[in-house]
């Protein structure tokens, strides 16, 4: 799946519509539907694009572009990336690999990114490998808070937050016992919270 693939099925899902139904709308089989999702057909005709265009009630170029919003005048687009690091920490457009919308109603006013989900570590919070996790770019963290976090030039996690003293505990949800609590200094410059998750949307 690619970003306007994604774009397109976001928009149809928040429509609430099937894929069924969705054909039937743009006068094309259902087959070409799940092959624009799936990022199969990654440049559908001019013809399909202006059906799809009016069926949500966007600009072709906005739907191309993926710059509309499907959730109402205060929705918002966050993109999701596969992954950030300590090195770079904030989005890079090449590792784009999906497109949420969240409803700007309930969040407002703040800033927003979003990353796959890289490990098991918070299973038992119902976050699984690959969930697209959305986080707000927020600078007051409190204990007990979900966020995303870079230390050094490792991948980005997504732990609890936890603070004592100068001290920062970064726990896991994961009764296994395979990811053990990462402990830091406050004060290290290699070490930033991103944000604090706000929600997951689960990848199938």
């Amino acid at each position: 799946m690619n970003i306007i693939s994604a774009h397109i099925t976001r928009l149809r899902i928040s429509s609430g519509i099937s894929q069924e139904q969705l054909a039937q709308r743009i006068g094309t089989g259902v087959t070409t539907v799940k092959n624009i999702e799936s990022g199969y057909l990654t440049s559908p005709p001019t013809i399909i694009v202006e059906k799809l265009s009016e069926v949500f009630g966007v600009t072709p170029f906005e739907l191309m572009n993926c710059i509309s919003f499907c959730v109402g005048e205060k929705g918002r687009m966050v993109h999701v990336v596969s992954a950030v690091s300590g090195d770079k920490p904030f989005l890079e457009t090449a590792k784009i690999v999906e497109t949420i919308f969240i409803d700007g109603d309930r969040y407002d006013g703040n800033e927003y990114m979003g990353v796959k989900m890289p490990d098991n570590a918070m299973i038992d919070a119902h976050i699984c490998p690959d969930d697209s996790v959305i986080v707000r770019q927020d600078a007051v963290i409190k204990n007990g808070d979900m966020v995303l976090a870079v230390y050094s030039c490792e991948d980005g996690v997504v732990r609890r937050y936890y603070k004592k003293g100068n001290m920062i505990l970064l726990k896991a949800e994961n009764t296994s016992g395979l990811y053990p609590d990462i402990e830091v200094d406050a004060e290290s410059d290699r070490f930033k919270i991103l944000g604090k998750v706000i929600t997951s949307v689960r990848s199938y």
